[in-house]
């Protein structure tokens, strides 16, 4: 229970162990954790994870559509530019720097995949000791381990989903850069 308290992956998890380890905790409280702080405590550790993903999400694709916007801008203009080489380069740093967004948005999703892999292993470790574990305690958890489980592992495969969209706008963004390379 203490390096639960100590090392679990979910901040809400350390917290609900720890709440049942402070001083002056009695046996129920560790009971209280098995019966339904820990799940509680990774219910939020999992919606805390999808609020930030989301939030960042937005705010990336916020970026990226003022990004192609400024591009396809500067594409028009080269058509009426009386300095085509300048204006071509305009439009080709624009393009670049979708790129560059795309491909930073691509690796913090692979972040966020690579920490959604360790939560459902850790989670996939917690659903086996519970399943093979002889102490009641332990067989408390054994819904809610599985069930954390196969969230981590969706949000894991939706974070690898989405890892490989903006590769492929970072693939358009790169493309469209060298067409407009002289």
């Amino acid at each position: 229970m203490r390096k639960i308290a100590e090392h679990a992956p979910g901040e809400q998890v350390r917290v609900a162990a720890q709440w049942a380890l402070r001083p002056g905790a009695v046996d129920a409280d560790v009971d209280e954790f098995f019966d339904y702080g820990w799940a509680s405590g990774a219910a939020l550790d999992l919606e805390a994870y999808r609020l930030r993903v989301a939030d960042a999400e937005v705010e990336r694709h916020q970026v990226l559509m003022r990004l192609i916007a400024a591009a396809a801008e500067a594409e028009e203009a080269l058509k009426d530019s009386a300095d085509v080489a300048k204006a071509r380069a305009v439009a080709e740093r624009a393009w670049q720097d979708v790129a560059r967004h795309a491909d930073a948005a691509s690796k913090a999703w692979t972040a966020e995949q690579d920490l959604a892999e360790g939560q459902a292993g850790n989670w996939r470790e917690i659903a086996r000791l519970s399943a093979e574990g002889s102490e009641q305690l332990w067989k408390r958890i054994s819904g809610a381990a599985g069930s954390s489980r196969d969230a981590w592992t969706a949000e894991q495969a939706e974070a690898a989903r989405t890892v490989e969209s903006w590769k492929k706008l970072l693939e358009q963004a790169k493309a469209n850069s060298a067409r407009l390379h002289t």
